[in-house]
């Protein structure tokens, strides 16, 4: 039986990135209506003209509270679609007037710890499950990435940079979030710059320490230039993940017949194949493997919350 959904938010991840393009897969409506196993059943937002263009294309009811659209949608899982600092609001007029067996929440799970630890204990005093939207934990990319290059390499430490624009909560909470999931617990932190801490989405440039080795981060503190890269070493070679996971380059090192100790990355490299086009239907296709009691590696509530620790340890360090 598919598991009906609801979208609280039409914006641009609930509804906007592909209205107009049906060869990718970018929002939750076309990502529940393109996966066999889900089935959309509406949508909420305040606005009239959302509410309009949801109705025309996906030809289900929209909704202009959420009250309304939870007594008439009964959704087995509601998305949560909207900015970071309505998410404990919403998620508290949800489990007061509804069960779900699921909520997925946008990342990051709220702007500040409060909210995101009170989210998590909601969930889980109402015993719904706790999604959280971090895309690339999904991507198939991300995933061989993992299973590839660091759990092969279990006795090695890793070293690796990320840069991110876009604000702090925004971008940078993305691959925080992706370190963890290739490096394991997040540890301690270490603020290296901030420009302007009074920006509401703040840009700093930091590392962090995680159980399997160390990222420095890095903000472009440009608000017109978006770009997202990464590159990872350890004692058997390398990887880059450019252009936010659209094109990943694995470099192992070349095997060395003389007795020299130093060694050079092949000057080939292989590409790992990503999905990056379609991210938001792997992110559903990773919630049925875990309905169906398969292995996932979708973002739960605490790796979320996890994420909001280290954020707020940064933030802190202002």
């Amino acid at each position: 039986m598919r598991k009906r959904c609801l979208i609280i938010g039409l914006g641009q991840i609930g509804m906007g990135y592909d209205y107009n393009n049906d060869n990718d897969i970018l929002t939750h409506a076309h990502a529940i209506s393109s996966h066999p196993s889900f089935e959309l059943v509406g949508g909420v937002d305040p606005s009239e003209n959302r509410i309009t263009l949801f109705a025309k294309k996906y030809r289900k009811p929209a909704y202009g509270t959420i009250t309304s659209a939870l007594r008439a949608a009964k959704a087995d899982i509601i998305v949560v679609a909207t900015p970071a600092n309505t998410h404990f609001e919403i998620a508290k007029i949800i489990l007061d007037n509804a069960t779900p067996e699921a909520i997925l929440c946008e990342k990051p799970l709220a702007n500040n710890i409060g909210d995101a630890k009170a989210i998590v204990n909601m969930c889980k005093s109402a015993d719904t499950t706790l999604y959280t939207n971090f895309i690339r934990r999904s991507e198939p990319g991300a995933i061989a990435i993992r299973e590839n290059f660091f759990n092969q390499r279990v006795d090695t430490q890793f070293k690796g940079s990320f840069w991110y624009s876009k604000g702090l909560y925004n971008n940078g909470s993305h691959f925080i979030n992706l370190s963890a999931f290739w490096l394991g617990q997040f540890k301690n932190s270490q603020l290296l710059q901030i420009d302007d801490i009074k920006k509401a989405d703040p840009e700093p440039d930091f590392l962090i320490n995680f159980e399997r080795g160390s990222v420095v981060f890095q903000s472009l503190k440009d608000k017109n230039f978006s770009y997202y890269a990464a590159e990872f070493f350890c004692k058997s070679g390398r990887f880059l993940y450019e252009d936010g996971g659209k094109e990943i380059r694995l470099h192992l090192l070349e095997d060395s017949l003389s007795d020299t100790k130093s060694k050079k990355l092949k000057s080939e490299y292989e590409l790992i194949p990503n999905d990056m086009k379609c991210y938001q239907w792997h992110v559903y296709d990773q919630i049925h493997r875990h309905y169906s009691g398969k292995k996932c590696n979708i973002s739960m509530g605490e790796d979320a919350l996890e994420t909001a620790y280290a954020i707020d340890e940064i933030i802190r360090q202002f």
